[in-house]
């Protein structure tokens, strides 16, 4: 008969190798996706093709639609998402997900990104899980797996310089992701050095938007100041967090996740 060690030692046994292969598994299918991302096949054949110009929105139907909403935004339009956990691209970002989605009612949003429109182009400025912002073209945000439900809001009454700041912020964000681009194969510096940087801009990414509504003097608080302010704090027309003169306009569904489930259908 097995004493009471062994059975622990043998049940640890298991599940250590239960997670093993749940975490092999999930780096495959984190693989998997991100190889996807970037095929430009898997994205012809999934996109609307009645154009050979048009984008992949992350929709095989639709384009004129989402090519419309997307002309309808413009610098410092606020877009707040929520993830399909298991289609994230890390499985760090995975674990994260589902951590963070703990906490979360079922209409908060998870996360919040902000536009920035050039002349030709409307890009995308978020941070997903604290890493590195990215600044991305618009509709290459949209087709992401991972991105779930969107909705948008405007900044009603626009603060003085908006653009101009804006430009400022988008400048200076440039700048700092290729400098965390670089420090990921930077080993030659002093570990201490290092880790205070890591630290330092690790909560910038998390806290990114507020960043942005604090160089547009539209926030109350030091967006340094704990406890960081979530997504769902930003999400109502009278935001607690911002000052008085400033307010948003109500909410607008740009994806949902049912729409990503209807197939697209050749009508003759």
């Amino acid at each position: 008969m097995a004493t009471l060690k062994q059975t622990l030692k043998f049940y640890l046994k298991v599940l250590l190798g239960s997670s093993s292969i749940g975490y092999a598994y999930l780096y495959y299918r984190c693989k998997k996706l991100r190889e996807e991302a970037i095929d430009e096949e898997v994205i012809n054949s999934k996109k609307d093709t009645t154009r050979p110009s048009n984008v992949y929105y992350g929709l095989n139907w639709g384009f004129r639609s989402d090519n419309t909403i997307e002309k309808s935004l413009d610098t410092g339009d606020l877009l707040y998402f929520n993830y399909n956990c298991m289609n994230c691209f890390n499985p760090s970002d995975v674990i994260k997900c589902y951590y963070e989605q703990q906490y979360l009612k079922e209409d908060d949003p998870q996360n919040v990104a902000f536009c920035f429109r050039t002349p030709k182009r409307l890009y995308v400025i978020t941070s997903h899980f604290g890493g590195i912002p990215q600044i991305i073209l618009y509709h290459e945000f949209l087709n992401k797996p991972f991105i779930k439900t969107v909705k948008v809001r405007q900044i009603l009454n626009q603060p003085v310089n908006m653009l101009e700041n804006s430009t400022q912020f988008v400048a200076q964000l440039r700048e700092q992701i290729k400098k965390q681009e670089v420090d990921k194969d930077l080993f030659t510096s002093m570990l201490k050095t290092r880790m205070m940087g890591l630290l330092l801009v690790n909560r910038m990414n998390k806290n990114l938007i507020p960043h942005y509504l604090a160089k547009l003097q539209m926030l109350r608080a030091d967006p340094f100041e704990k406890p960081f302010i979530q997504a769902k704090e930003l999400d109502s027309a009278k935001p607690d967090c911002l000052f008085d003169a400033y307010e948003l306009s109500n909410a607008v569904m740009i994806r949902t996740y049912a729409s990503q489930n209807l197939v697209k259908r050749n009508v003759t």
